[in-house]
């Protein structure tokens, strides 16, 4: 029988988790990488917010990868592609043991002075309605610009949000 440990943020752990987002490049994009990344997927994505294996690989291969680590243990990530030329977050998830801890507001910061050392205009993402890490998104300069209707599907409209840079 296995036991949940649900591990809470503390100033400890808050410090150690403070090291840099690693953008990660073609040449170390490995397999076991892209099946932890997915791990946190899984774990943090339901319906159809929860890509496809095959649709996650390929962004996975295609697109840039922002890692968050905390020891040696990749804890959060940030798929982001390029929509116009200009940075849009197709995913961004934190493990859940690891929530509560800034590691999207990190990633978040990451994805945003990339964006900007490339003069690119601005970042965008689109997340459900309801969705909680609104906060986050808010906190780090994110407005909204419009409703997406039925992005979701069945599961609803999508906010579009965007941070000019």
């Amino acid at each position: 029988m296995s036991t949940v440990v649900e591990m809470r943020p503390n100033p400890e752990m808050r410090q150690k988790v403070n090291q840099a987002v690693r953008l990660l490049s073609r040449e170390i994009k490995t397999k076991s990488m892209h099946d932890r990344l997915y791990d946190i997927t899984k774990a943090s994505f339901t319906g159809i917010q929860l890509p496809p294996p095959e649709v996650f690989r390929h962004s996975y291969l295609n697109d840039d990868v922002h890692v968050k680590d905390f020891g040696s243990a990749v804890v959060g990530y940030a798929l982001v592609g390029h929509r116009n030329e200009d940075p849009y977050v197709i995913s961004i998830a934190t493990d859940p043991a690891y929530r509560g801890m800034g590691v999207g507001r990190q990633l978040l910061a990451a994805v945003i002075e990339r964006a900007k050392w490339a003069k690119k205009n601005h970042v965008s993402l689109t997340c459900q309605i309801d969705n909680p890490a609104q906060k986050v998104y808010f906190d780090c300069g994110f407005r909204v610009v419009g409703i997406a209707k039925d992005f979701y599907g069945d599961e609803g409209d999508g906010l579009m949000m965007r941070i000019e840079l």
